[in-house]
């Protein structure tokens, strides 16, 4: 499955949004103007590429993180991340996780 969700004018992504989707493995929401994603919206995905890229992300919340099982990547290349207090458990985690970064 591969849901295409690119340059689309989206904002957010609504808690759950993908939750059914248990076969779901590529999810494209790139070039969007997403600035905030809901902590389950991927929970309990595994083996799944989050593209993000190019949107308005500043914060990336640690159950985001947490919820995705597996060996999963996640692209949030040319995004306005913070580098603050609010990010820490994400730099963090990035910083243990590199491989499941596309910008490593």
């Amino acid at each position: 499955a591969l849901p295409i969700l690119s340059a689309c004018q989206l904002t957010a992504i609504e808690s759950e949004a993908f939750h059914a989707m248990e076969k779901l493995n590529h999810v494209y929401l790139n070039h969007n103007k997403l600035s905030v994603l809901s902590s389950n919206a991927f929970y309990n995905l595994s083996q799944i590429v989050l593209n993000f890229a190019e949107n308005n992300i500043q914060v990336i919340p640690k159950k985001l993180l947490d919820g995705i099982s597996g060996y999963s990547i996640i692209n949030l290349s040319h995004n306005p991340l913070a580098c603050t207090c609010a990010n820490m458990e994400f730099l963090t985690w990035l910083q243990q996780n590199k491989e499941r970064s596309e910008e490593h």
